[in-house]
């Protein structure tokens, strides 16, 4: 028996994303809890996918939903372009990419790229965050223009993927004020500090063990988390220090909430744009490769 999407449905799910939850979403759409679960349910059964995981009391789209969502704006895009030419009320639409970036990878370095697209033409922009495997996935499958990543992963078989640096950064050690007395005798000074880290399996990870191991030093791990918002909340809280390329800290810096404990000497964060060969016919994001640089 044939399946069927229900649209309603499918508008429900593209709220409940966007907002983050389901108590926020019957807000938005007057729609009772209840009846969106319900609904929500429903079109996972259609679709035969899990659409959402539950984190920190909040619904995380799961791989198979982020690519619902997707088709989903898309769907909805073409509803709305089509009711507008039906009313004379066309435009020619806004050319649309669709940028990837690993959820590790500072939003100061998504923001950048979302202004120079901008700047190049006037654009509608989608940004999709996630795995690595998630992402180049995507991006072989041409549902992705490019990907922000630090790290130039090795091709699968099959896969032709090009990678370009767009930039090298510092690594610092920084903490509140009340860490500034950690800055003397550095780097010996953080025996025993507490800090808040990146998890594993994580490249910046990798390299704050080695230089803990160089300097014979051991750090007290008090929370350790991918979010780069959750690791900057809990080091201004003073709960730990954190370790962050520049690019990452740098507004926290300039208003004086971050001090300086030193920077971690051999370890640099690099930042790389992944396309593949056929989205360079496309000039503007040719012109983009060329210039965008963090």
């Amino acid at each position: 028996m044939k399946k069927w999407i229900n649209y309603q449905q499918l508008n429900y799910f593209k709220t409940i994303a966007r907002s983050g939850s389901i108590l926020a979403a019957s807000k938005i759409l007057g729609v009772g809890q209840p009846t969106l679960s319900i609904q929500l349910k429903q079109l996972e059964e259609v679709m035969g996918v899990t659409l959402f995981e539950r984190h920190h009391k909040r619904l995380k789209l799961t791989d198979d939903g982020a690519i619902v969502l997707k088709y989903a704006n898309e769907i909805f895009h073409i509803g709305d372009e089509l009711l507008s030419i039906l009313n004379n009320e066309f435009e020619l639409p806004k050319k649309h990419f669709h940028i990837g970036a690993l959820d590790t990878i500072p939003k100061h370095a998504t923001m950048a790229a979302f202004e120079c697209m901008q700047s190049i033409t006037p654009s509608s922009i989608e940004v999709s965050e996630g795995s690595a495997d998630f992402l180049i996935k995507e991006l072989v499958s041409n549902n992705i223009d490019l990907i922000i990543t630090n790290f130039v992963p090795s091709p699968k078989k099959g896969e032709k993927i090009f990678h370009q640096k767009i930039s090298q950064q510092k690594v610092l050690i920084v903490g509140n004020e009340k860490f500034n007395i950690l800055s003397s005798k550095f780097p010996k000074s953080l025996n025993n500090a507490p800090f808040i880290l990146p998890t594993n399996p994580n490249k910046l990870r990798v390299e704050i063990d080695k230089f803990f191991n160089g300097i014979n030093c051991k750090y007290d791990l008090i929370a350790e988390t991918q979010d780069t918002s959750l690791q900057k909340l809990l080091a201004l809280q003073g709960h730990g220090v954190m370790v962050a390329p520049e690019i990452a800290i740098e507004e926290h810096l300039l208003k004086g909430e971050f001090v300086i404990i030193g920077e971690m000497t051999n370890v640099d964060e690099s930042f790389y744009l992944l396309y593949t060969e056929n989205k360079l016919k496309n000039p503007h994001l040719q012109d983009f490769i060329k210039i965008f640089k963090l």
